[in-house]
């Protein structure tokens, strides 16, 4: 019995775990009574997760407070940016609205649709956001006003942030060589270093994709030495085991210039799609176009599309 029992329970789970579930708005209690909507509140709420598409525990507290989806409809008609408005709203506006109207609020829905709108153009990062819009509870100043007073304005420029991703990285050779050897875990842990380095005004989006880069063209420099490193003198072997394991900025003067002098010979080129050494041992030759064969097979193939 006792089997036949779980093989029906399991069969049960089964079943329902293939039904996708719909959101349900949550009941609210007072006094341990459970009060569920009212028809104005439930059609906003079929609103805000059928049309808006906003997950079902942000759309019930919009829904059952009058001042926050006021609030909420009033930016909403400055910004069509229904999911992250209503982050904003749901959170920071209504920590301000708890105890107070919204004629009494310093900021207005049209202003957090600027904040909103200037997340979305990625002028300042979420973070930043955050920070911006305590100053606006306090000063009733403009978003724009205060992010171009303190200077809060995200970095997207890769001219400036790849320094400071080659500075985090030449601090970490311990990571470096843990990332290489497969613990990709630790691409958050670059990522964040860099975002810290810019105090939070990093695009972490571009942040992102520098660091992997970054980390992908060591691995794949690593490689091209790993494939030469039986060629090169005793002495050489041992600075290029230095660059393999703590890069090409743990070297002084004087060996990176022996280091290149013995390494060059064995460099065809450098690939100007991915700036990849193009090595004797590869088989893969630069071609009249300057690519090396995979960038250009990769090139070749966008054309033709």
């Amino acid at each position: 019995l006792k089997d036949s029992w779980g093989k029906k329970n399991k069969s049960k789970q089964k079943k329902e775990a293939k039904t996708a579930p719909q959101p349900k708005a949550k009941k609210e209690q007072i006094d341990g009574e459970v009060v569920p909507m009212t028809e104005s509140e439930q059609a906003l709420f079929d609103k805000y997760t059928n049309e808006l598409k906003l997950n079902s525990e942000v759309a019930n507290t919009l829904a059952r407070d009058v001042k926050l989806s006021s609030f909420y409809e009033e930016a909403l008609a400055e910004l069509n940016s229904p999911v992250t408005l209503a982050n904003m709203v749901s959170n920071e506006v209504a920590r301000e609205l708890k105890d107070k109207e919204i004629t009494e609020l310093k900021f207005s829905p049209k202003q957090v649709a600027e904040l909103v709108k200037m997340v979305d153009d990625e002028t300042i990062s979420t973070k930043i956001a955050k920070q911006v819009f305590e100053d606006m509870v306090k000063t009733a100043e403009s978003p724009k006003a205060i992010v171009e007073a303190k200077g809060l304005v995200q970095i997207s420029d890769p001219a400036v942030i790849a320094p400071i991703i080659d500075e985090v990285i030449a601090k970490n050779p311990d990571n470096v060589e843990k990332f290489l050897k497969g613990n990709e875990k630790l691409l958050g842990f670059f990522v964040g270093q860099v975002l810290k380095s810019t105090k939070g005004k990093g695009n972490p989006k571009i942040v992102n994709e520098l660091v992997l880069k970054n980390l992908e063209e060591k691995e794949e420099y690593n490689k091209f030495l790993f494939e030469i490193l039986d060629r090169l003198t005793e002495d050489t072997q041992s600075i290029a085991n230095k660059v393999i394991k703590n890069g090409i900025d743990s070297l002084s003067v004087e060996e990176r210039e022996s280091f290149h002098k013995e390494v060059g010979d064995y460099i065809v080129d450098i690939c100007p799609k991915c700036f990849q050494p193009v090595s004797l041992s590869d088989g893969v030759f630069v071609l009249d176009e300057g690519m090396c064969s995979t960038c250009l097979n990769n090139w070749s193939k966008n054309y033709s599309n």
